[in-house]
């Protein structure tokens, strides 16, 4: 044994391989901080907010018309009826509110996400039917676009007609 060399082997380093599956499952999962989820991960914030961005946008896509489809005109019918038999809202089609969700300031951010109410914030907003279900939502907006204008503009225009 003394006279045993021991030869060096090539060693391969190879850079860790994040996967996005993870990164987002432990997001969903515990509702963590991006930089949490970096730190875990051992990956950049920018990083794991592209994937989390790209694989929630991903998971929304493929489930939006399964779990939140547009109604079509038989069913605005029904929430118009159901909304006037429940509340006495003749002609009426939706519940439509949004809310200010406070956030830390992001960097570099100036003003974007400073709201009327003195705090960062996103804004999210949303429309139910008469029993109170969601037929529509957005998410996301900066919070100093206070108003619902922001929102309508982007809503579809099947919802608008």
């Amino acid at each position: 044994m003394s006279g045993a060399v021991v030869k060096p082997r090539a060693m391969v380093i190879r850079r860790a391989v994040v996967m996005p599956r993870a990164v987002v499952m432990r997001y969903l999962a515990t509702g963590a901080t991006f930089t949490s989820i970096s730190l875990y991960f051992a990956r950049g914030d920018s990083t794991v907010s592209r994937i989390i961005g790209e694989i929630t946008a991903i998971i929304w896509d493929a489930l939006k018309d399964i779990y939140m489809p547009t109604p079509d005109k038989n069913q605005w019918k029904i929430i118009a009826q159901r909304f006037h038999l429940l509340w006495n809202l003749p002609n009426c089609l939706g519940a439509l509110d949004g809310k200010h969700i406070r956030i830390e300031k992001l960097p570099n951010s100036g003003s974007l996400n400073f709201n009327y109410k003195s705090y960062h914030s996103i804004v999210l907003m949303a429309c139910s039917d008469a029993d109170g279900l969601f037929i529509y939502i957005e998410t996301g907006f900066a919070g100093r676009n206070s108003d619902g204008s922001k929102h309508c503009d982007k809503m579809p225009r099947q919802y608008k007609d």
